[in-house]
């Protein structure tokens, strides 16, 4: 049982030491890191039990059942990692006409730096393509003082992308939403030409049939790189459309928990049947 119970012992308390680091890091708000400390006295616990010799005296059957269940939920772990690491560094194979940039939590008015590593990535494609327009995409939510589509412009402006290059997307609040109100936005745009600012571009005007144009269309789809397997299956879903990756780098501190927490929200998405599962 030595080897067994060292193992639980240490990554209990790595799992906790994690969790505190993140929180000295990000602070203490409510999130999916607590995952990590509840990990940790979930470890904790095992390693206690067998040193007791607690899990001896619980019965085989129930024995059975959970080395079972944990079995399963492990292969499951690591399918959903597998599929997240499998995009972690896509890179459009051509140019694109546009890049949907997907939006991430704003501090005020100010852009986290999980989105400036993405607004930074799409800035850097626009730069060597002159002809791709940005789609900024991200509604207003709690905390926030103006849309992240506001606040991903301002950055772009900012750091030497022209005004009349961005669109804005600004009503959706999750990555379904975005990559959907995006398509929109690009149609409509394809359809007019003559619009010279996201402005001009008036949501409630957008068609719900973009009548084919859709499918002519090449589209990067922009994010962190852990968020790139999931984004781009999304996009696959809501259109007809040619879409690519154009993965953004993580914080190298926090990359471990956002790819933990991309794989359990990739598990729901196929459960709840938005995405298809696709080993491409």
């Amino acid at each position: 049982m030595g080897a067994e119970i060292n193992f639980f012992y240490y990554a209990g308390w790595i799992c906790l030491l994690y969790f505190i680091f993140i929180v000295i890091y990000v602070g203490p708000r409510p999130s999916f890191h607590y995952v990590w400390l509840a990990a940790g006295i979930v470890f904790l616990c095992v390693d206690r039990s067998l040193e007791t010799g607690i899990w001896l005296q619980m019965p085989v059957m129930l024995r059975i059942i959970l080395i079972f269940s944990v079995f399963v939920c492990t292969a499951v772990f690591f399918l959903m990692e597998l599929l997240v690491l499998s995009k972690m560094r896509a890179v459009p194979k051509r140019p694109v006409q546009y890049v949907i940039v997907l939006g991430a939590c704003v501090r005020g008015t100010r852009v986290t730096r999980s989105l400036a590593f993405r607004l930074k990535r799409a800035a850097e494609y626009a730069q060597a393509h002159p002809d791709c327009m940005l789609v900024v995409s991200g509604g207003q939510e709690p905390g926030e003082d103006i849309t992240e589509a506001q606040a991903m412009s301002s950055w772009l402006v900012q750091h030497g992308i022209g005004r009349e290059r961005i669109l804005l997307e600004d009503r959706s609040v999750n990555t379904r939403e975005n990559l959907l109100f995006s398509k929109e936005i690009i149609c409509r745009y394809e359809t007019v030409k003559k619009a010279d600012t996201a402005e001009d571009v008036c949501a409630e005007e957008l068609p719900h049939n973009c009548g084919g144009i859709e499918e002519k269309l090449s589209i990067a789809v922009c994010s962190n790189n852990f968020h790139m397997y999931r984004a781009l299956s999304l996009a696959g879903a809501v259109g007809k459309w040619h879409t690519e990756g154009l993965a953004a780098m993580t914080d190298p501190f926090m990359w471990l928990s956002f790819t933990v927490r991309e794989g359990a929200a990739l598990f729901k998405e196929l459960i709840f049947g938005h995405i298809r599962f696709s080993l491409f």
